[in-house]
């Protein structure tokens, strides 16, 4: 199992290095864009059915009219992102801000009481087509 990693433009703030993941064994492709939170996930619909039956336990894709594989996909509009690192490790954790304004704000309470107890926190938020930095 193995992947490939690129960095392209986000489809939502055009930011030059939101990255891209395609698993070259199961075909599902990850776009993430640190910067806004922009979240794009694809990938081949399975063929439950036919992959129950096989012996060998592999799975079949579902296949469109045209004979071409089906694929689902799922996209998150970015609120923005935030950032985590441990001073003392260098370990660091990144994740989106939620889509409700209320929890949105309430987490940035959160990062706010983290900043300078040994961690390094970073956040922006995603509003009307700009990014910006609030811690």
């Amino acid at each position: 199992m193995g992947s490939v990693q690129d960095f392209i433009e986000c489809h939502q703030c055009k930011f030059p290095e939101a990255i891209s993941d395609l698993d070259t064994h199961s075909y599902e492709e990850t776009i993430f864009c640190p910067n806004c939170g922009f979240t794009f996930i694809t990938a081949p619909r399975i063929d439950r059915k036919k992959s129950a039956q096989d012996t060998e336990k592999r799975q079949f894709f579902l296949k469109r009219k045209d004979g071409k594989i089906a694929f689902y996909w799922h996209q998150n509009k970015g609120y923005g992102t935030w950032k985590i690192t441990n001073n003392e490790t260098g370990i660091g954790k990144i994740g989106v801000m939620p889509k409700d304004e209320t929890k949105r704000k309430k987490w940035i309470l959160e990062l706010c009481k983290l900043k300078g107890k040994g961690y390094s926190v970073k956040a922006t938020e995603f509003s009307n087509g700009i990014v910006k930095r609030i811690i």
